[in-house]
Parts: C-alpha cells; sequence; structure tokens
C-alpha cells in the first residue's frame, strides 16, 4: 500500500470511528477502526457495554455499490473475538447492503 493509499486509510478510519460511534453508542465505543481500502479490509476493536473485554471485529471483504446517488457497503467475511458476535453478526450483516455516509463514499 503506497503512502497516499495509508494516509486517506487513516483520515477515513477517523471520520468512520466518529461516525460509528454515534450510531452505536448505547451499545459501546468503537476504541480503534482500520480500513485498508487496497485490500478491502476493516478491524475494529469495540469496547461494548457489559463485556470485561475489547471484542475485535474484522471484514475480510468489503464492496461498495452506487444507485440513485446513494452508495451501499455490503461485507463478508466477518469474525469477531467472541464466538456468538460472530454468529450475530453474520444472521445480521453478512451480504446485506447499508447505505454509508458520503464523507466515506468519496475516501473508499
Amino acid at each position: 500500500m503506497g503512502m497516499v493509499s495509508k494516509v486517506k486509510d487513516k483520515a477515513l478510519a477517523v471520520g468512520l470511528k466518529y461516525w460509528i460511534n454515534s450510531e452505536l453508542k448505547r451499545f459501546g465505543t468503537v476504541a480503534n477502526f482500520e480500513i485498508d481500502s487496497t485490500k478491502r479490509t476493516i478491524r475494529a476493536e469495540l469496547d461494548l457495554k457489559g463485556e470485561q473485554t475489547s471484542i475485535i471485529l474484522t471484514v475480510g471483504c468489503y464492496t461498495l455499490q452506487t444507485r440513485d446517488g446513494t452508495t451501499f457497503i455490503k461485507i463478508a467475511g466477518v469474525k469477531a473475538s467472541r464466538e456468538w458476535i460472530t454468529v450475530l453478526l453474520n444472521t445480521l450483516v453478512e451480504d446485506k447492503e447499508f447505505p454509508i455516509p458520503d464523507v466515506a463514499r468519496i475516501a473508499l
């Protein structure tokens, strides 16, 4: 990955971390968020309410699709450091599309 891609990914990660924290604040916070736009992977460390340790999430691959001016993300290969969370995420989000903020669309 080139230096420009690393800088872009870091800036994007900061913005997405802020957005995700605002969306999921009732469940906990995102302590760390990393994105690799070249490999199309995501890694997040979550501090969830009621959990004694951080939860590590990885997305093995993501794809983007734009329709009618809205960009959607579809994720695959979701894994978590807790098995029940992996099962839950694979049931709720695997291969489903979710709209993303415009700022993320530009950088991804």
